[in-house]
C-alpha cells in the first residue's frame, strides 16, 4: 500500500507501481514543489494582462494567477507606474492582490491611497520577494528584473521592464 506525502502516494522501492502512480522522478518536479510562472511586462503594452492556470497533479483546476497593469502615469496608457500581481483560489471567494508600485507611485500619498483598495502596496525593488496567501494556495513572488524609463518626468515613475517569477503551491492544511 502507498505511503502518503503531501497528498500524493509514495510507493516503496522494489514494488511495482500501479498504473495510476505518479510520474517517475525524472519528470519535472513542478507538481510537488509548486508550479512556476514568469510574468513579463514591457513598456508600451497598453493591454498588458497575463494570467496562468494553476492545476493539480491530476490536471484539476485549482485557480489562476497573473499580473496586470494597475495604474498609468498621469493617465498615459504607455506609461505604467504600478502593476498588480493576483492570485485566485477556486475555493476562496476573493482574489488576493499585491500592487507593485514605482518609487513615484509609492511616494505619492494620494495615488498610493487610491491603489490601496486594489491590494497591499509593495515598493518595486530588484530581488524583492512577496507572498500572496489565499485559502488553499500560496503564491511566492520575486522581482527578478526591473528597469525604469528615466527619460520622462517625474523621475522613477515609468516602468520600462518588469519580470516577476511566481511559484504557486498548496498551503499546508
Amino acid at each position: 500500500e502507498p505511503l502518503m506525502a503531501d497528498d500524493q502516494p509514495v510507493y516503496r522501492p522494489g514494488r511495482p507501481a500501479p498504473a495510476s502512480a505518479p510520474p517517475p522522478a525524472s519528470a519535472p518536479a513542478e507538481r510537488s514543489s509548486g508550479q512556476e510562472f514568469a510574468a513579463v511586462f514591457h513598456q508600451g503594452d497598453v493591454a498588458f494582462d497575463q494570467s496562468f492556470d494553476i492545476e493539480g497533479p491530476d490536471g484539476s483546476y485549482w485557480g489562476e494567477c497573473g499580473m496586470t497593469m494597475s495604474e498609468a502615469v498621469q493617465g498615459d496608457p504607455e506609461r505604467a507606474t504600478a502593476l498588480e500581481v493576483w492570485l485566485f483560489d477556486k475555493s476562496d471567494i476573493r482574489t488576493v492582490t499585491k500592487v507593485l508600485m514605482s518609487d513615484y507611485a509609492y511616494g505619492n500619498q494620494a495615488l498610493r491611497e487610491k491603489l490601496s483598495s486594489r491590494g497591499d502596496a509593495v515598493l518595486l525593488a530588484p530581488d524583492l520577494g512577496f507572498v500572496l496567501d489565499a485559502q488553499t494556495l500560496r503564491l511566492m513572488g520575486k522581482i527578478v528584473e526591473m528597469e525604469y524609463d528615466d527619460t520622462q518626468a517625474p523621475a522613477r515613475s515609468t516602468i520600462r521592464r518588469l519580470r516577476v517569477q511566481m511559484r504557486v503551491m498548496r498551503q499546508a492544511a
